[in-house]
C-alpha cells in the first residue's frame, strides 16, 4: 500500500482554498501530534504582546521548528486547531498564518475556536497541530541522516564549478555589479561592504563577516519568504590558470529549504559560466 495523505473536498461542503474538509491517511509512516504553541521563543519570552499579527507568526514558527524536528514540513500538516482570544482581530491573524500556509498544495483541515482566554493572559492565539509523515521520511529522519543533513549546521548545500579562467577575473566578475546581480540580487557596491549588512531589491538580506580578496567571503543570507537565517561561504580556489567556484550554504532550516537553494546555486553557476567563459 502506497503512503499517501489525500485531501477531500466532496461535493455538498463548501471548497474552500484556505482548508480542507477531510484529510484521510493510509499506508506506513508515523502520526505526529504537536502540543499546544503560544507565542513563545526559545528563550521563553512572549513574543508580540497585544499583537495577534506578530503572536501568530511566532507560534507558526514554533509549529515550522516542531515539524522540521520530526522529519516533515506543512506540507505534511493533517490538522490545525486554532484558539483565539475573544475580540482579537481575525483577519491580522490569518494574513500572517498565509506568509506559512499560502503556499501549500494541499491546506490541512483546519478548526477555529473562540475563547474568553489562554493559559497565559498576554497570549492572543494558541495552535495546535497533527501531522503524517510518510515511512519514507519517517525513516530517513530515524535510521540514517537525512541527505543535506548535519548536526550542527542544520540542512546545508554545496555547489562548485571550475573554469578555465584565471583567479583574478573571477573574483573581479563576482564583485562587480553584475557579478552581484547574479548571485546575490541587485544592490549597489557601495551598500556591500565588510561589517554592514545590506538588502537587495529582491529582499535578501544579511550581513558581510568576512571579504578576504581573491580567496572568500562569509555572509548571512536571509529571503524576505525565510523565517531563519543562513550562513553562506564563497571561495575561490586557483589551480594554475584555472579556478574554481564554490558556494556552501548551511543553517538551513529543512530538506525543502535545501533543495530551493540547491536549484538557485545550479542557476548561478550555469549564469556565471555563460558570463566568464565568454
Amino acid at each position: 500500500m502506497s503512503n499517501q495523505i489525500q485531501h477531500i473536498n466532496p461535493d455538498g461542503l463548501s471548497k474552500n482554498p484556505v482548508f480542507s474538509q477531510i484529510v484521510t491517511t493510509r499506508g506506513n509512516g508515523k502520526t505526529v501530534y504537536i502540543g499546544g504553541q503560544d507565542a513563545v521563543n526559545s528563550k521563553g519570552e512572549i513574543v508580540g504582546k497585544g499583537d495577534i499579527a506578530t503572536q501568530t507568526e511566532q507560534v507558526m514558527k514554533n509549529l515550522q521548528i516542531a515539524l522540521s524536528a520530526c522529519g516533515g514540513t506543512f506540507e505534511n500538516l493533517v490538522k490545525l486547531s486554532i484558539f483565539v482570544v475573544q475580540g482579537q482581530d481575525m483577519r491580522s491573524g490569518f494574513r500572517a498564518s498565509q506568509k506559512f500556509l499560502g503556499n501549500l498544495t494541499n491546506p490541512p483541515a483546519i478548526f477555529v475556536l473562540i475563547v474568553s482566554g489562554l493559559a497565559n493572559p498576554d497570549f492572543l492565539v494558541e495552535m495546535e497541530a497533527t501531522a503524517f509523515i510518510p515511512e519514507q521520511n519517517s525513516w530517513r529522519m530515524e535510521k540514517t541522516k537525512v541527505v543535506g543533513q548535519t548536526k550542527d549546521a542544520g540542512f546545508q548545500i554545496g555547489v562548485r564549478k571550475t573554469f578555465a579562467v584565471p583567479i583574478g577575473t573571477v573574483w573581479n566578475f563576482l564583485f562587480s555589479g553584475k557579478g552581484l546581480s547574479t548571485w546575490l540580487g541587485k544592490i549597489s557596491l557601495e551598500n556591500f561592504e565588510l561589517g554592514k549588512r545590506y538588502k537587495t531589491e529582491e529582499e535578501i538580506e544579511g550581513k558581510v563577516n568576512v571579504l578576504k580578496p581573491n580567496s572568500h567571503i562569509r555572509l548571512t543570507w536571509k529571503p524576505k519568504h525565510w523565517t531563519n537565517t543562513s550562513a553562506l561561504q564563497i571561495r575561490v580556489i586557483p589551480s594554475k590558470e584555472k579556478t574554481t567556484i564554490s558556494f556552501h550554504q548551511d543553517k538551513l532550516l529543512d530538506s525543502k529549504q535545501r533543495d530551493e537553494m540547491k536549484k538557485y546555486w545550479d542557476k548561478v553557476i550555469e549564469k556565471i559560466e555563460n558570463e566568464i567563459s565568454n
